[in-house]
C-alpha cells in the first residue's frame, strides 16, 4: 500500500496570525465531516501552489512516490515513470518528529516539518495509527472544488 492516510479538507483560514514570509502562508483546514472531526494547520508556498478559502482540498500521505508500494531513495520529476506525484498538484517531502497526546482524552496533535514547512494534524488518536515517529513521508495535496 503506498498511501498511509488520506482526507479531504476545506479550507478555513489562512495567515490567521499575519503574514510571516513572503512566499508561505500558514492555512488551518477542517473535514466538513463531523464524525471524523480533523483539523490540519500546515505552511505551504503559496507561490508555488496557492490556495483559496472555502477551497476543498485532497490531502494524503504515503511513505513512497513509486505505485508499486516500493520505497525509493530519490525521486526524479523528470523521469518517464509513473508516480503517486502524476495524481496531485502539490507534492512535500518531510519527517514525522512529534507526536503529542491529549491528557485528558483521545486525541493527539501529529507534528511534521516539510524542510522547514511545518504542519500539524490534530484528530482523534485512532485516525493515524499508520503516521509514526521519524517516519519520512511525502504530503501530496490537489483541490477537489
Amino acid at each position: 500500500m503506498t498511501t498511509l492516510w488520506e482526507c479531504n479538507f476545506r479550507l478555513k483560514q489562512k495567515d490567521p496570525e499575519g503574514r510571516k514570509f513572503d512566499r508561505v502562508s500558514r492555512c488551518i483546514f477542517e473535514t466538513d465531516d463531523e464524525a471524523k472531526k480533523i483539523a490540519l494547520h500546515m505552511d505551504i508556498n503559496v507561490d508555488v501552489y496557492p490556495v483559496e478559502i472555502g477551497a476543498l482540498y485532497s490531502i494524503v500521505i504515503a511513505h513512497t512516490l513509486a505505485l508499486d508500494g516500493t520505497v525509493e531513495t530519490s525521486y526524479d520529476p523528470s523521469a518517464d515513470k509513473p508516480s503517486l506525484a502524476d495524481r496531485y498538484d502539490y507534492v512535500m517531502y518531510g519527517k514525522i518528529f512529534k507526536w503529542v497526546e491529549d491528557p485528558h482524552g483521545t486525541r493527539v496533535g501529529i507534528l511534521a516539518s516539510f524542510g522547514g514547512l511545518l504542519m500539524l494534524l490534530q484528530g482523534d488518536a485512532w485516525q493515524f495509527t499508520e503516521l509514526q515517529v521519524d517516519a519520512h513521508v511525502y504530503l501530496l495535496m490537489k483541490r477537489t472544488s
